[in-house]
Parts: C-alpha cells; sequence; structure tokens
C-alpha cells in the first residue's frame, strides 16, 4: 500500500509542477499545458484489478495481495486548485500560497463498498501568519484533510470527488448521502448492520494457489464496516453544521398572528441519556413545547423541564420580532 501511495505522490509532484505558475509570476500568466503525452489521471487511484493483470500478461500471475490494496484519493490544488485555494480561518484566497504534503501520511476514508485512504496538500495562510498568536485560534497552516479546514464548507459545496471529514474519520461521499437519507427512518445499529451485510462480504473465497487473508487482518486486506458509533457522530455533525442553521433561518421566515403552547412532544420526556458510568438523566423531564401559529406552523420549541427560564427567554425573542398590524 505504501509503495503504491508512493507512486501516486510521485505522479502527482510531476503533474503538479509541469503545470504550475511560478510564485514570482504575474498574475496574467496563463499556467503551462499539461504534456499530451503525459496520460491525466486522478483524483482517485483506484488500484489494477484482477481483469488488467490477466489483459496484459500471456500467463498471469494472480496472487490475493494485489486485493489488499485500496484506492487513494488526492487532495491536491492540481485537482482543485481555484476551488480550494481558501484560507479557512480568515477567507483570504490571495494571500495563500500550497506548501507541502500532510508530514502524517495518508488517512483512513470509511466507505460504502470497499474502504479507502486520501491523503491531502498543505495550505499556508500569510495573511493568518502575520497575526499575533492570540488572534488566530487554528494557526496559520492547514492540511486539506482536516475537519477544520472543510468545516464552514457546505456539505453539497464539496467536490464530489472529497471526501466529508469529521474529528474521528472520513467518509465517502456515497456512505455520507446514504447515512443522512436513512438514518431519520432507522437506527444507528441497524444501518450499520444493512451496510455490513450487503456490502461487505464475511467470508472471503480462496484463491487457486494462495489463501485469502481475514477481511479483519491489519496487514493485509483489512476492510472493516462502518458501526454504529460512528454512523452516530456523522448524523449529529451534519444536523449541528448544516441541518440547525437551516432550520434557525427558516424559522425567522414564518410569521404569525397568534401564538399557542402545545405539548405534543411530550413523549420526549421518556428520553434517556447514559454516561460512561452508567448513570442515566432525563433531559426533558416534562416533554418539550412547541410554539405553533394559527395555520399550525411551528415557530419554536421549548424544553418543559425549564419552563421558567426558557420559556420566558423565548416568549421575550419572539417578542421583540413581532410587529403590531
Amino acid at each position: 500500500q505504501l509503495v503504491w501511495e508512493a507512486n501516486i505522490l510521485s505522479y502527482v509532484d510531476y503533474v503538479y509542477e509541469k503545470t504550475k505558475v511560478h510564485g514570482n509570476s504575474s498574475a496574467l500568466r496563463v499556467p503551462p499545458n499539461l504534456p499530451k503525452q503525459v496520460p491525466l489521471l486522478g483524483p482517485t487511484f483506484v488500484p489494477p484489478s484482477y481483469r488488467h493483470v490477466m489483459k496484459r500478461s500471456t500467463v498471469p500471475k494472480i496472487v490475493p495481495e494485489t486485493a489488499y490494496i485500496v484506492a487513494l484519493t488526492v487532495v491536491h490544488p492540481f485537482y482543485h486548485s481555484g476551488t480550494i485555494s481558501i484560507c479557512p480561518q480568515c477567507g483570504d484566497s490571495k494571500n495563500v500560497n500550497w506548501d507541502s504534503w500532510t508530514g502524517t501520511g495518508g488517512r483512513e476514508v470509511q466507505g460504502l463498498y470497499r474502504n479507502e485512504r486520501v491523503i491531502g496538500y498543505q495550505l499556508r495562510c500569510k495573511t493568518c501568519q502575520g497575526k499575533p498568536k492570540e488572534e488566530r485560534k487554528q494557526g496559520f497552516c492547514f492540511a486539506t484533510t482536516n475537519q477544520i479546514f472543510w468545516e464552514k464548507w457546505e456539505h453539497w459545496k464539496i467536490p464530489r470527488s472529497i471526501p466529508i471529514f469529521n474529528k474521528r474519520l472520513a467518509v465517502t461521499r456515497n456512505l455520507y448521502d446514504l447515512i443522512i437519507e436513512l438514518r431519520p427512518t432507522s437506527t444507528a445499529a441497524g444501518l450499520a448492520e444493512h451496510i455490513r451485510r450487503n456490502t461487505h462480504p464475511g467470508q472471503l473465497r480462496y484463491n487457486q494457489l494462495h489463501e485469502f487473508s481475514a477481511p479483519d487482518d491489519p496487514s493485509c486486506y483489512n476492510d472493516a464496516p462502518i458501526t454504529n458509533d460512528i454512523i452516530t457522530d456523522i448524523y449529529l455533525d451534519f444536523t449541528k453544521r448544516f441541518r440547525e442553521p437551516e432550520s434557525v433561518a427558516y424559522c425567522k421566515t414564518r410569521t404569525a398572528q397568534s401564538l399557542s403552547l402545545d405539548n405534543t412532544f411530550k413523549s420526549a420526556s421518556k428520553a434517556v441519556v447514559v454516561d460512561s458510568d452508567g448513570k442515566r438523566t432525563r433531559l426533558f423531564t416534562g416533554g418539550i413545547l412547541s410554539v405553533i401559529n394559527e395555520v399550525s406552523e411551528t415557530m419554536g420549541w421549548v424544553s418543559d423541564s425549564k419552563l421558567n427560564t426558557i420559556l420566558s427567554n423565548h416568549m421575550k425573542a419572539l417578542l421583540s420580532n413581532s410587529v403590531a398590524c
């Protein structure tokens, strides 16, 4: 796997050097074209299959070790220069330059049918570098495989060839779309089991000459399926980063001539949170009160467990935004 990745990085470095503009050049200079004799590959590099070996050799030497190699996605300015050349901290796109490959190497990517790997490049922001340390919260050098680099991006704006990055891991776009679409109608454990049964085989066949490795062998195949806690983390991160701001913005557009409180979500009082010590806590002891208008549109939610404080503050906010007709 490391030899496979090293050859890919050498190729990307070569084509990048052939097509990039020198830093001291004028802004009007057109980048050089890639020579015609050089094939354009990437950004996702898929290892050769058995079909490639059979078609290129009369007596192919087929060994299971070639199936252990996984695909590698390269997040590099050669493929996304005009799209991702923006500082994730200050938003500057002029005083930035691409520095080098990430020092920690590749990163694991959880896939739908097969796990993959991704490796990125580092963006250095001169504007953030010139600021005092207390003003820059996240430094001035950002890796394209770090969650910080993408935390201000809408998920639909990220190029589809780039995985979705989380604090714990990265996932392919196909798996990410599957989770955010099916998780609301299923449990995390049920969805994880469904993915495991349909995409990750529990038993692998043997080759005629060599025995195939176990599915979870870290030195060979090592293609473990996604777990329910990772699915939960991905969906919660999606909800916090995208759905909550969209919901807040949408609720602000609604109007009302009269408001009423409805205890439809009384069943929320049954929700229990268990910590690492086994202690159970009911967050919503009295359920959730929904604030609705005259046409039954939801204007907001109020936790009944802290009714006196939260309800009064919520009503003050609604009154401050109201306009007399």
